[in-house]
């Protein structure tokens, strides 16, 4: 098999696929090694996550893989027409060794998501089929986050250690509901959307 090409982006995306490019160039078979992207400040935040904003769902699922920095911040007067939003140069580096094995790549995105979309008020409510009430006391000790927290309380590295110990310390069985998590929401999404859309079609009607 031949030797994929290293390469790098630079480019002033449209604002309003920000998203969808992010998910676009970090998801494909060959990722760029480095990727400076100019964006809107505030979803720049939600991929970066912390230090400029807390983690979510979209930053952790990057972080094994890629190093998120915002570089610098425009000023309005750089653009013609000046722009309603803040802007910043947002890099997108990939790591030359991921912090999770290929082999895990899935499980760790299942195991994201799921912590994420359970509808629970805290973490330990939302991981309780995966951790016991033991398991859960001793991991927010050692991790030094509250048996309180939320999803969002946490930084990526309690999350990749919460990881770790979800392969080792829980049961095939616990494993299988969270196996899965990803694809089960993507399909949720999609009914959602094709609903507002019949909808949307029969109000303009």
């Amino acid at each position: 098999m031949p030797k994929r090409k290293a390469y790098k982006i630079f480019s002033n995306i449209p604002f309003f696929l920000t998203a969808d490019i992010i998910k676009k160039i970090t998801s494909c078979t060959n990722p760029p090694r480095d990727a400076y992207l100019i964006v809107q400040e505030e979803p720049a935040k939600k991929f970066a996550g912390f230090p400029y904003s807390k983690e979510r769902q979209y930053s952790l699922l990057l972080k094994p893989w890629f190093i998120l920095e915002i570089l610098y911040h425009f000023k309005p007067t750089d653009f013609y027409p000046v722009p309603g939003v803040d802007v910043v140069l947002l890099r997108i580096k990939r790591k030359e060794k991921p912090l999770i094995e290929s082999s895990q790549a899935q499980l760790y995105r299942d195991f994201i998501v799921y912590g994420f979309n359970q509808w629970q008020p805290n973490l330990k409510k939302a991981l309780k089929r995966i951790f016991t009430h033991k398991q859960f006391q001793r991991l927010a000790r050692e991790l030094d986050f509250e048996l309180s927290a939320k999803p969002t309380d946490l930084d990526f590295k309690q999350w990749l250690t919460l990881f770790k110990y979800f392969l080792i310390g829980t049961t095939e069985h616990k494993k299988r509901y969270v196996k899965g998590a990803e694809s089960r929401i993507k399909k949720q999404q999609k009914k959602l959307q094709k609903i507002h859309r019949s909808r949307s079609k029969r109000q303009i009607k």
